[in-house]
């Protein structure tokens, strides 16, 4: 613990104290490591500055990266972060990147190339998705996950955001030797509210990735197990439905969708959560940051009399 403190340039107190940090109930911010929310005001804005650790990536070169999630409630609660133990249910599969322990730094299996541009254009059909050109802006290799599992076994979700070849497309600034990062937020809801602490990182196909500004992630699609997401299935995931064909236009109060994402300047797409993370839940916990998508659309027969809205919850 004392290596995670010194890599986020934090005295022990300050790292210990972490999960103390207070924000307003209207801030709705569960990552209690958490530096900064930024901008929650306005959704299109919003940001979150999070601690940035040290890593080594497989060559020895210098790798960085957040962590937003563990499979232990004990540690979780001790770095203040998010306890998702459907993380445990990708230990040991191929989905998984398991890394050692060198110089007391997480030294990675898998990378992260940062180096190309991302492109998304339009779809030729009746709606913008799915796009013609879907090209992600990093892409890991065939090592890298961010279901990551220590030589202790404890999982946790280290995602790479920079290394020598670039930044993830989704930060907003980056300051390496105050161990910073301040990255875009997702804008989506859960019941009824407005979510504001949501990232997207990785995806495992270019579509999603490109247009949510993730790193492309083809080892993720192994983890266990796409169309199983209930609390008592050994799956790593939590399903959710993304509109595909919804209203669009950034001024349009009821804008939602991934079609609006293409068009309207890469506005989040405003996904619906089944449910909020409990991190004072330790048991029959069902949260985790892998998500499955099920696309859904509006029919003609809705969108032609305008009946089509923004969904704002599962139920």
């Amino acid at each position: 613990m004392s290596v995670l403190a010194e890599e986020t340039g934090q005295t022990m107190d300050e790292a210990t104290n972490a999960r103390r940090r207070r924000f307003t109930r209207e801030q709705n911010v569960f990552v209690r490591n958490a530096i900064a929310v930024n901008d929650l005001e306005d959704p299109t804005k919003a940001n979150v500055t999070l601690p940035l650790f040290k890593g080594i990536g497989p060559s020895g070169n210098p790798t960085y990266y957040i962590l937003t999630e563990t499979s232990s409630f004990i540690i979780s609660k001790f770095l203040g972060v998010n306890y998702s133990p459907k993380l445990i249910h990708g230990r040991g599969s191929e989905g998984s990147q398991e890394v050692t322990i060198k110089r007391g730094l997480i030294q990675f299996r898998g990378d992260v190339d940062f180096s190309p541009v991302r492109r998304v254009e339009p779809g030729d059909g009746p709606f913008a998705f799915p796009p013609s050109v879907a090209e992600p802006g990093s892409i890991g290799d065939d090592e890298y996950s961010s279901l990551v599992v220590l030589p202790s076994g404890l999982v946790i979700n280290a995602q790479i955001v920079a290394n020598s070849t670039g930044i993830h497309d989704r930060i907003v600034s980056i300051d390496i030797p105050r161990r910073r990062v301040t990255m875009e937020l997702l804008d989506g809801f859960q019941g009824g509210d407005q979510f504001y602490y949501r990232l997207v990182t990785d995806a495992t196909a270019p579509g999603p990735a490109a247009i949510e500004l993730g790193t492309l992630a083809p080892r993720m699609a192994k983890l266990p197990a796409f169309g199983q997401s209930s609390l008592f299935e050994n799956s790593t995931f939590i399903g959710f439905s993304p509109v595909t064909n919804g209203e669009t236009g950034a001024d349009n109060p009821e804008r939602q969708s991934l079609s609006s994402t293409i068009l309207d300047d890469d506005l989040d797409p405003i996904n619906v959560f089944p449910f909020d993370p409990d991190n004072d839940q330790e048991f029959f916990n069902n949260d985790s940051p892998m998500w499955d998508a099920h696309l859904n659309m509006w029919t003609e027969e809705a969108i032609d009399p305008g009946l089509r809205r923004r969904i704002v919850s599962i139920e």
